[in-house]
């Protein structure tokens, strides 16, 4: 297991809000913008499996609405407070106090360079037509891909959350036709299977604790030996399932035997950290 640093500012909200989008959407429209895969490199992710997962893919185009909206209906003193905190949470700084005096009229215009100025917490802030512009500046800082990930993280562990998920994305899969994707599918509504790679066992193996997650038997082999593990689709391909890690889930042979080959789900059986009692 490779540990790298991790920062949560804004991550558990954003993770709440993805994870009250895909279990309880109040928008349908929204949910399947993100998990489109007409959209530009899908179809290659749900295909066959990839770091950067389906997931990454949803909370990255969600994260980006999110911050549009926001935007959108806050004053603009809230919003750069709020890119500042996160900003500075990551240790990024991107506008230093200014050593010399803007002089500015009553419309925050400065002669000198033609440009106007938002002055915000003794910063200088410039733009030129709207503060969109202002936002623009503040989100080319933002570490979108580390929020993304670290979202992940949180996501990932809830294996409830990711069988809704691909639920979501299996609605989508069913309605693809070989005609149109011929290179992705077995027949239509039915991808491809693909193998899982050594990295995603691992990444998967290392989520379910080496348990298998339906009745909890030891699958590392320093407690029962030989058994064998098996990497169960959480949703079934022909059901619509992907090959996508997040699709996957850890199973003992007898489990894997009686969940069948069309069953879907998972559990909510999950290790805790003491007895309460």
């Amino acid at each position: 297991m490779r540990y790298q640093r991790v920062k949560f500012c804004d991550v558990y909200y954003l993770a709440d809000s993805i994870w009250k989008a895909v279990i309880s959407p109040s928008d349908e429209l929204i949910l399947e913008t993100f998990l489109n895969p007409v959209g530009d490199g899908f179809s290659s992710i749900i295909a066959t499996p990839s770091r950067y997962t389906t997931l990454h893919y949803f909370i990255n185009g969600y994260y980006n609405y999110l911050l549009d909206e926001f935007e959108r209906k806050a004053e603009v003193d809230t919003v750069i407070d709020e890119y500042e905190f996160i900003l500075k949470s990551y240790g990024i700084e991107i506008m230093e106090e200014s050593d010399k005096e803007i002089v500015v009229d009553e419309y925050g215009w400065c002669e000198e360079d033609e440009c106007h100025y938002h002055i915000h917490n003794d910063r200088y802030y410039p733009f030129y037509n709207d503060h969109d512009e202002i936002y623009d500046i503040l989100r080319s800082f933002m570490p979108i891909d580390d929020i993304v990930n670290t979202t992940f993280q949180v996501l990932f562990n809830d294996r409830e959350f990711l069988y809704c998920f691909n639920q979501k994305l299996a609605e989508t899969i069913r309605m693809l036709k070989v005609a149109d994707y011929p290179e992705i599918l077995e027949k239509d509504g039915v991808l491809k299977r693909s193998s899982l790679p050594a990295w995603a066992k691992r990444g998967v193996f290392f989520r379910d604790r080496g348990r298998c997650i339906k009745c909890g038997k030891d699958l590392t082999g320093t407690v029962v030996t030989g058994e064998v593990v098996h990497y169960d689709h959480i949703v079934p391909l022909a059901e619509g399932g992907t090959n996508d890690p997040t699709n996957f889930q850890t199973l003992c042979s007898a489990c894997n035997l009686k969940k069948g080959k069309l069953l879907t789900g998972t559990s909510d059986l999950y290790p805790t950290y003491w007895e309460m009692g």
